[in-house]
């Protein structure tokens, strides 16, 4: 009987399982014949060579019937426009085509960028200089303190710097909370607010959690359930502010001004930077490229993920 059972199932199964791959069959079949009538008009790049901060226009078109989508380096765009784009090294723009789950390459576009005369600074000891700023900051505070005895804990891997803190908070009438901070945060490039026509470092894609906790039977102290909660809320809050703070700090008082010492000319400008790992050490690169005045787009430039070949940790 149970044989007999499992093998209905089995039976079940299949049938359902090739009804389904059916379904999916001719649904990639009219997917594929959508896509078989996309076709690409044109998709340049002009210029196609630019200076550090130079800006190209991207100008494409693309034909075809209703169900389709087009991306452009995976971002969804119109099937006909044009964007201006700063890339900070040579690259190569992609076009696809896509309908349902199939997907069809139409074509690329290249905007040369030429960095010969930009020079490189790049060091393995950020996450010193890190964590000697961080350990400063908190001992000339009265108001908060490193628990038990701890140091900040400061990593460096692929696009990333983070940096962890275990605290305790001075408060009154209730026992010390515990602050848990974890910050993590990349390096690009945008406008300097301060001086005209000038880039700086800039910290990007930055991620603050901030956890604070007391004692259990703190809560069993007359008012906690709306006094501490209150000041526990408050103190989160004010610890999340505080770290976006820290952080713009750390890049324009500490890592800036230390890659600019590193024999760097007053007359170039901060291009691009890129955080990655080499030969087992975290390092952080910052290139500087002639100044030639902001480009139309101020905005951060983006990290690379990985390290340029024959990269020194």
């Amino acid at each position: 009987m149970a044989t007999a059972t499992a093998q209905a199932n089995d039976e079940f199964s299949a049938l359902i399982g090739q009804s389904l791959q059916d379904q999916n069959g001719e649904s990639d079949d009219h997917s594929v014949e959508i896509l078989d009538q996309v076709t690409l008009k044109h998709f340049t790049a002009n210029p196609t060579n630019i200076d550090p901060f130079g800006v190209s226009t991207l100008k494409w078109q693309v034909d075809g019937p209703a169900g389709f989508r087009v991306r452009m380096d995976g971002v969804p765009v119109s099937k006909s426009g044009t964007r201006s784009v700063q890339p900070r090294q040579t690259h190569s723009f992609r076009l696809n085509a896509l309908a349902g789950q199939a997907s069809k390459f139409l074509g690329s576009a290249t905007v040369n960028v030429n960095l010969a005369a930009c020079i490189s600074r790049e060091s393995t000891l950020i996450d010193e200089l890190v964590a000697g700023v961080l350990k400063q900051e908190i001992e000339k505070r009265d108001d908060i303190y490193f628990r038990n005895g701890s140091k900040p804990q400061v990593t460096i891997a692929a696009d990333r710097i983070r940096f962890i803190l275990r605290l305790g908070s001075v408060l009154n009438n209730f026992p010390d909370p515990s602050v848990d901070i974890d910050v993590s945060f990349g390096l690009g490039v945008a406008a300097d607010d301060l001086v005209v026509f000038r880039r700086k470092l800039a910290p990007i894609a930055v991620n603050i959690s901030v956890d604070v906790s007391v004692p259990w039977w703190a809560w069993l102290i007359p008012g906690a359930q709306i006094g501490l909660a209150i000041a526990l809320d408050m103190a989160r809050d004010s610890a999340r502010k505080e770290m976006q703070s820290v952080v713009n700090r750390l890049v324009d008082e500490a890592i800036s001004p230390f890659f600019r010492s590193l024999q760097v000319p007053d007359s170039m400008e901060e291009h691009s930077a890129r955080i990655f790992v080499a030969e087992g050490f975290g390092t952080v690169e910052v290139t500087y490229c002639p100044g030639l005045g902001l480009s139309a787009d101020p905005g951060a430039l983006a990290v690379a993920a990985q390290p340029a070949p024959g990269a020194k940790g």
